[in-house]
């Protein structure tokens, strides 16, 4: 379990991502709950997922992944500063390997430019384990639970992956970029296309650098960092991030 990647999914109307979700969840509502999905219970969650996708801009995914394959993912938007959580599942050959905390680690790091808060409700065995990650249920026996962030707990030296820039991000890429003298970022181009995106982050949660992956050679990957600011090694981390997430990204379908 060792290599286990825990990797960002940018686009989640890729082809097999939704697919993939639903497998894991059936899965493992099945081991934990014994509560068997049919039919109907995969086209509900299929229509979940699209209209979750498609109403919310700030949406967040992750999947975690043993090779090629994923076996665990997180997912959820942000709306009104607030993180909801509103999926997270781990086969059930990969539980108890600390597979779930990473994940929700993960994306509670990815949203610290959007939400001061995250909450989600809770599934009956799972309320332990979001107690131990500091998690705090809305009222004394409550399945609602919620978690103050702190952009504080995202230490120096972090590759953030942004997965719909706000206007906070978009001032501090526009800065590093006009220290290097170099075109704007087109902002609006990566939101809607859902492009990969990093940033690097210092001691002071500061931007420091950010990576936008690139789809032709009119578009290549471009990387920048702030001047004089450990430029190479930012360079060589933003870089293995993207290089990592090439082959989640696809065309939306």
């Amino acid at each position: 379990m060792n290599n286990i990647k825990i990797l960002p999914i940018f686009n989640q109307s890729a082809p097999n991502v939704w697919e993939d979700f639903i497998y894991i969840r059936g899965l493992s509502m099945d081991y934990v709950y014994d509560y068997h999905f049919n039919v109907e219970d995969y086209v509900l969650a299929l229509d979940d997922f699209r209209d979750t996708w498609r109403h919310n801009s700030m949406n967040f995914a992750f999947g975690a992944y043993d090779g090629m394959n994923m076996v665990g993912f997180i997912r959820g938007y942000c709306n009104d500063r607030t993180a909801q959580i509103d999926n997270l599942y781990v086969l059930p050959k990969y539980m108890r390997h600390g597979i779930g905390g990473r994940l929700l680690a993960a994306a509670q790091r990815s949203v610290i430019f959007d939400a001061d808060y995250a909450e989600l409700v809770s599934l009956l065995h799972a309320q332990e384990f979001y107690a131990r990650n500091n998690f705090t249920p809305v009222s004394r026996g409550s399945n609602r639970f919620y978690k103050t962030l702190s952009r504080s707990s995202v230490t120096g030296g972090n590759v953030v992956p942004v997965f719909y820039p706000n206007a906070t991000v978009a001032r501090a890429v526009r800065a590093i970029a006009i220290k290097n003298n170099a075109e704007p970022v087109d902002i609006r181009k990566i939101r809607a296309q859902r492009t990969p995106m990093f940033v690097y982050l210092d001691a002071e949660s500061k931007i420091r650098g950010f990576g936008v992956a690139g789809d032709t050679d009119k578009a290549p990957t471009r990387i920048q960092v702030d001047q004089n600011y450990m430029t190479r090694y930012i360079s060589m981390c933003l870089g293995a991030k993207l290089s990592a997430v090439a082959h989640l990204h696809n065309n939306d379908r």
